[in-house]
């Protein structure tokens, strides 16, 4: 299964996601599937989480807590879960923020090791 596929089966199983995305460091996508439209940026939105993903990082290094598995936000607007993916990659969700937060962790969960496999990374 690749990128496009894996990331479609995440947005038929939680049907409040918005988009589901593949990226990298920058926030630039691998690839991306959208389900429904919202007026927020959400590309915009996912470069900015990826620094406070990122800024967790260096405090999780710092404080020696260990590695950090997953970041989630859940606004009033919009929920998002970022998860990593290898080394430099990003598996992101946004999704209403009335969506199920459990299963969108689940998901990512699962999905993280085939996108890293497809990666190479």
């Amino acid at each position: 299964m690749g990128f496009k596929e894996n990331l479609t089966a995440i947005c038929t199983a939680l049907p409040e996601t918005f988009v589901v995305t593949l990226m990298d460091h920058d926030g630039i996508s691998v690839d991306t599937v959208q389900s429904h439209q919202t007026d927020i940026d959400i590309n915009a939105y996912f470069i900015e989480i990826t620094g406070v993903f990122a800024q967790a990082v260096r405090t999780a290094e710092q404080m020696q807590t260990g590695a950090v598995n997953e970041l989630v936000l859940k606004s009033e607007r919009v929920t998002a879960v970022l998860r990593p993916v290898g080394s430099g990659y990003y598996l992101a969700l946004a999704m209403t923020p009335n969506g199920n937060t459990g299963k969108a962790r689940y998901l990512l969960r699962i999905a993280a090791p085939k996108l890293q496999q497809e990666l190479g990374a």
